[in-house]
């Protein structure tokens, strides 16, 4: 293929991530409303949802398709520059890329629809080969001769079939749905309103992880911008963990919440979710942040780990913290309230500016991930903070179980790094020896006060599927 060739069909890949997003929401609101029908019993207008945002999606997506169809040879012969022998072959890419933005949109529809229903076992079923699918067949086109248009045609034809499959996935939980096709103007108000709050945060937030780079590249130099992105971009495949959660969470909290009972369980849900992230993410942290010297010397080099380990520290503790503020967020997505994190976005992004200006000036890369973490930790508490205050909302406040379960999380980090502190000759085993033993303790505090009666049974049916019975007798010694 050549590097020339790849450059150029790399770019697919990326705005394929990218074309996903630019539903203005409208996938989410789907989501939202059809849950909450779910939720009353009500089916009779889940088809006026679905087909009032589908149609409402394939519009925009056709709008997007035209223009890129149009300004893609300007594209490619003005910002691109490719090779001569490449021009018409690179405009060709981009116009089947420009092809399929209606397709991918009505993906996103048909997954909503059935993530609302709590089917993410069907979801499940056609994303994990949908997305092999879509690294691999350019693999699979590349061997047989293809060039780098017939390849993005090629993902178009991945992008239809796994529409193909969720339609008939769709039709088996809902058949009703394509029986009664309705546009319902009266649905437009509603569903543009949240759909334009969480377009408005879908935008922002790209703005606010990537700003820090052009910052450092303005205000440092461009030299400098490698000790901070390669430790960043590790450290946000974390996210996972937390973007797994609250994808599942999302249609649950989008059920109408019609009493106090209901609204219970909804926060009940909150906060185990809370203690979930705390209990997987929060481990891994600990550990980042206690070796962050040790792990980078390893990956990348001792010149590269001595200046930027401190940006590691920083950075990981502020993934942990935006990792919790996921889900008040989610909780305020879910029950219909979208302007509130979109507010808070529109607020932040002209203070983040200014404090991560002053903060590269005084602290240099250091001072970057400062600025960043402090960010993302002042949104999680005004998050919390409203989440409390919100009528509709009420969310409870930290119980016994999660003030533990901080304490302790907090008390491993400081534990952990101390040693290395009073004694810059210890020894490194020494160091994880000490850590694992602190961890231990742990687990065990987390398996005695954080979980409760039910977590801890759930977790012992679990290990009876997948470990000896000997570790299962001593799970069950544990917990009696």
């Amino acid at each position: 293929m050549g590097t020339d060739r790849f450059g150029l069909f790399s770019i697919t890949w990326t705005l394929l991530n990218y074309i996903a997003i630019l539903d203005f929401g409208l996938s989410q609101a789907i989501t939202k409303y059809i849950a909450a029908e779910l939720n009353k019993g009500e089916t009779r207008s889940i088809p006026n949802i679905f087909w009032t945002s589908t149609v409402l999606m394939l519009i925009l997506g056709i709008i997007i398709c035209l223009v890129v169809l149009f300004l893609s040879p300007w594209v490619v012969t003005k910002i691109l520059h490719p090779p001569q022998d490449l021009i018409s072959e690179s405009i060709r890419m981009f116009q089947w890329l420009a092809l399929s933005v209606p397709f991918i949109f009505m993906n996103n529809s048909l997954r909503g629809t059935l993530e609302a229903a709590l089917r993410f076992d069907l979801v499940n079923v056609v994303r994990t080969p949908y997305s092999a699918l879509i690294y691999l067949s350019p693999l699979l086109g590349y061997i047989i001769g293809f060039r780098i248009d017939h390849l993005t045609a090629l993902l178009l034809g991945v992008v239809i079939l796994a529409n193909l499959v969720y339609l008939l996935m769709c039709t088996r939980i809902y058949p009703y749905l394509i029986s009664e096709f309705r546009f319902k103007t009266s649905l437009l108000r509603g569903l543009l309103s949240y759909s334009g709050w969480t377009a408005i945060s879908s935008f922002i937030s790209p703005i606010l992880v990537y700003l820090d780079r052009f910052l450092i590249s303005g205000v440092l130099t461009v030299s400098v911008l490698a000790f901070y992105t390669a430790p960043y971009e590790a450290l946000t495949r974390l996210w996972l963990i937390p973007m797994s959660l609250t994808a599942t969470l999302f249609p649950v909290f989008s059920r109408d919440t019609v009493d106090d009972d209901q609204i219970k369980a909804t926060n009940r849900t909150l906060t185990s979710a809370f203690k979930y992230v705390l209990l997987t993410l929060g481990p891994i942290t600990a550990f980042i942040f206690v070796f962050p010297r040790e792990i980078l010397n390893i990956w990348i080099g001792s010149e590269f780990a001595e200046k930027s380990y401190i940006v590691t520290q920083i950075l990981v503790l502020g993934i942990l913290i935006n990792s919790l503020g996921r889900l008040p967020a989610t909780m305020f997505l879910g029950r219909g309230y979208p302007d509130i994190p979109a507010k808070l976005h529109l607020i932040e992004l002209p203070l983040y500016i200014a404090v991560a200006w002053i903060c590269l000036k005084a602290w240099g890369i250091n001072g970057a991930a400062f600025a960043w973490t402090l960010r993302v930790g002042v949104d999680t508490i005004l998050l919390y903070y409203i989440a409390r205050r919100h009528n509709a909302i009420r969310m409870y406040g930290f119980n016994k179980r999660l003030a533990i379960g901080i304490t302790c999380l907090v008390g491993l980090m400081v534990l952990g790094i101390l040693p290395g502190r009073i004694d810059k000759n210890i020894s490194s085993m020494y160091l994880v020896s000490f850590f694992v033993v602190l961890l231990l303790i742990f687990v065990f505090i987390a398996w005695k006060k954080i979980l409760d009666q039910d977590e801890r049974s759930y977790l012992i049916n679990l290990l009876r599927k997948f470990t000896p019975l000997k570790f299962l007798f001593a799970a069950k010694r544990l917990d009696n």
